[in-house]
């Protein structure tokens, strides 16, 4: 697996050195779960976004990671803390409305690393969906920073059905 995550994004990494790029992180909340009962989780994730045609479509390569709440709590009486981690590549669309106003709307592909039981490392496929909504603080010039929020939505179809729903805030910077 970390052989083909490392040849994907050096792939991705080369094809982005050709067109324009953006770069982005997002953190919130939300549910992990995989043949369990759903978790409660917060959830981050690191992304490189580069544009596909005319601008208003663009490709997104993101790394996920969510884990339980009670990892975060000190004091914790919990031995193992249920995560999962993943990647996705999504294919997005973006309006932008009058007043620096944007919505993006994304589908794609996901593969995740299910990681809810201490005896369980499994690697589920699948699909992710999601929608952002935010300000984009360029005022029409090609570099500068977006910000907003979005939810997610991964399910997989392989293994122990893994998904999660995340709750996020997001910070874009174009360059």
């Amino acid at each position: 697996m970390k052989k083909n995550l490392l040849f994907i994004i050096i792939l991705f990494a080369g094809y982005m050195n050709i067109r324009g790029q953006s770069a982005g992180a997002s953190l919130g909340g939300g549910l992990i779960n995989g043949n369990s009962p759903s978790v409660s989780s917060y959830s981050a994730s690191l992304f490189l976004e580069t544009p596909l045609l005319y601008n208003s479509f663009s490709l997104r390569l993101s790394l996920l990671y969510a884990a339980d709440y009670n990892q975060l709590v000190p004091n914790s009486t919990n031995i193992y803390n249920p995560f999962i981690k993943g990647i996705s590549l999504k294919t997005l669309t973006t309006q932008n409305f009058s007043g620096s106003y944007y919505l993006d709307e994304g589908i794609g592909l996901l593969m995740l690393n299910d990681r809810i039981f201490s005896n369980s490392d499994y690697i589920d496929y699948g699909f992710v969906i999601s929608i952002g909504a935010g300000f984009d603080l360029r005022h029409d010039n090609p570099t500068g920073l977006r910000i907003g929020a979005g939810v997610d939505y991964g399910f997989t179809f392989t293994n122990t059905y893994a998904k999660y729903f995340s709750l996020h805030l997001i910070g874009q910077y174009f360059f």
